[in-house]
């Protein structure tokens, strides 16, 4: 009896085993759930009485590169209040970090990371993660989506307009009988201003005689 129940606690134990480990995300499910991944070098640490501050070098961009290479860590525990094995890094070491925001001050948002060593794992995995990430974002940048109709209806709309540079001047009636008409009235125009002025001048003789005479 003992022997069937230690038989039962052991198969128990190693399927929870099995089915936790079938649970975890992948390294590359991982990958693709933060917006920053990137392999980084440990190169300083300042413990406080509550918070220990890094700073990390990173040696590659892996997902959407930031305009540095020196990035700075906060984790909350210090000397005083006990550190949780989650956010503590060690001097010198390489880590395969990520994160979900990182401000103007390149320093990273300790609400939504994770990390993992390097040498965890598997030969090819970076490499793996480093082309696939690569081809997706090449991806994204020259996938580029053309609607045949609006491009078919946008060249029927270029055909049907027509640009006029030069107008067509409005023509002139050049019949000899027009003109003459045409040329009599400007002429008779000209005299009523001539007699109008002559008038107007006649007037002003007496008047300018007089004022002479004072």
């Amino acid at each position: 009896m003992v022997i069937i129940l230690a038989l039962i606690t052991s198969n128990m134990g190693c399927n929870a085993s099995i089915a936790a480990e079938a649970n975890q995300p992948t390294t590359f499910e991982i990958a693709e759930i933060f917006n920053h991944v990137f392999i980084m070098n440990v190169t300083g640490k300042i413990v406080t009485t509550d918070r220990t501050y890094y700073t990390f070098n990173v040696t590659e961009y892996l997902k959407s590169l930031v305009n540095s290479s020196i990035l700075y860590f906060t984790a909350y525990g210090g000397s005083e209040v006990m550190v949780s094995p989650a956010t503590t890094f060690y001097l010198g070491l390489d880590y395969l970090f990520f994160c979900d925001e990182i401000n103007e001050e390149y320093s990273i948002t300790e609400l939504h990371y994770n990390y993992k060593l390097p040498n965890s794992l598997e030969p090819n995995e970076i490499e793996d993660i480093r082309r696939t990430l690569m081809a997706l974002k090449a991806a994204n940048i020259n996938c580029t989506v053309v609607n045949p109709e609006i491009a078919i209806t946008d060249r029927e709309l270029e055909q049907q307009v027509e640009t006029t540079i030069n107008p067509p001047s409005e023509q002139r009636d050049l019949d000899p009988e027009t003109v003459k008409e045409n040329r009599a009235r400007d002429n008779l125009l000209l005299t009523i201003v001539y007699l109008c002025i002559a008038g107007v001048y006649i007037f002003l003789i007496p008047v300018m005689k007089n004022g002479l005479k004072r």
